[in-house]
């Protein structure tokens, strides 16, 4: 983690220990960055390997907003305390969204790692590491040389690995991908959302390397929710409005949730720039109030009719 001193420079933020932020020595696949508690501060959801001799598993870096002050100690790896290591699979791109529209994020991950769908020449997929892992152990003498490996054509790697959908209960997570009905075995990279449709739900769409694109319709039902569409005027704030944060606020100006536009987000895959936020677990209301800070700047505010979109252009 690098955080820009606004001089053209940055300040690593490291500890001391395993364990700790920037103390791991895992692959980190996929870096998705949003509010997964709620609390106002952009967490870090990264996907790594947890597999047979590489049992890293996903972290979840809990940030507590006090970075300045206290430097690394301002996050903690919350993965296993809250049920999302994502263990057993070989994990890559996620998506954080509010499939439910509860109010909280949810986690989309996505796994494998090589199938045979181009080449099945071989009966049952053999393993591809049982003909390779001799020669990928060697010095670069020997593995630097493509002939020294055995014929990869046929064999896999992980290929079998169920995606989750992990749903946010607030203080924890839970995989409800096979209660869904999210149970294909394809191999997956990226994962991103976007209300394709319109109707108030957010649809997802997964990138596979073996397979064609697969987009995944969400058919909920009798949902509440605002979406927002943000444009910055191009002077003090960016066209696309990225670096801009959208606060859900109650009736008493509490903020609920936070939301930032951003210009990529997780492996491979970018989600719509829209915002959406649920409503589920707020009283009903004629509109919603907003608070809107401009790439950094003082807070606007404004009022939204639910169940529909809304663009806001910056005065």
């Amino acid at each position: 983690m690098f955080i820009n001193n606004q001089d053209l420079s940055f300040k690593e933020i490291k500890g001391n220990f395993v364990g700790e932020l920037g103390r791991d020595t895992y692959k980190g696949m996929n870096a998705t960055l949003a509010d997964l508690d709620n609390n106002g501060f952009e967490d870090i959801y990264v996907s790594n390997v947890h597999v047979a001799l590489q049992a890293e598993g996903s972290m979840l870096w809990l940030n507590n907003g006090k970075v300045d002050e206290n430097g690394y100690r301002a996050f903690h790896d919350g993965a296993v305390g809250q049920n999302i290591l994502n263990e057993n699979r070989f994990g890559w791109g996620a998506a954080a969204a509010d499939i439910n529209a509860d109010g909280y994020l949810d986690v989309l991950q996505v796994n494998g790692m090589v199938n045979n769908n181009y080449d099945p020449i071989h009966k049952g997929c053999p393993d591809y590491w049982y003909w390779n892992e001799k020669i990928a152990l060697t010095g670069p003498e020997i593995h630097g040389y493509a002939a020294a490996y055995a014929d990869l054509r046929g064999r896999c790697i992980y290929p079998h690995d169920k995606k989750r959908m992990y749903l946010n209960k607030g203080s924890y997570f839970v995989d409800i991908a096979d209660k869904i009905g999210w149970t294909d075995h394809e191999v997956a990279r990226g994962v991103a959302t976007a209300d394709f449709d319109n109707d108030g739900d957010l649809d997802v769409v997964v990138t596979q390397p073996f397979a064609p694109l697969a987009i995944y319709k969400n058919n909920s039902k009798n949902l509440r929710w605002v979406g927002i569409e943000l444009k910055g005027n191009g002077t003090t704030c960016n066209r696309d409005a990225i670096g801009t944060r959208v606060y859900l606020l109650d009736k008493d100006d509490q903020v609920k949730q936070m939301q930032e536009v951003k210009g990529s987000n997780g492996l491979l895959a970018q989600s719509d720039r829209r915002l959406y936020f649920g409503l589920k677990s707020y009283e009903e209301q004629a509109k919603v109030k907003i608070a809107v800070s401009w790439c950094g700047q003082k807070k606007q505010y404004y009022n939204l009719i639910q169940n529909q979109y809304t663009t806001i252009e910056e005065k």
